[in-house]
């Protein structure tokens, strides 16, 4: 994003696609691996799009395409 934001100025849109993968149930679910999704699925993607210059965003996480068949 730098290179962009360096040769271009700005940038028009942002596509932030973050996610991760995991399958405890709720209740088991640990605290270290729920603040590693927020900090993937939610700060990841809030610092991509705030850094983007001014543009549009379009963000999206998803695990069904890692679910087992």
């Amino acid at each position: 994003m730098e290179t962009a934001l360096d040769t271009y100025g700005r940038l028009d849109i942002v596509v932030s696609n973050a996610g991760v993968v995991q399958f405890p149930s709720f209740a088991e679910y640990p605290d270290d691996e729920f603040e590693r999704m927020v900090d993937i699925r939610l700060r990841g993607t809030w610092h991509a799009v705030a850094s983007g210059g001014g543009g549009g965003a379009l963000a999206w996480a998803t695990t069904r395409a890692a679910t087992p068949r």
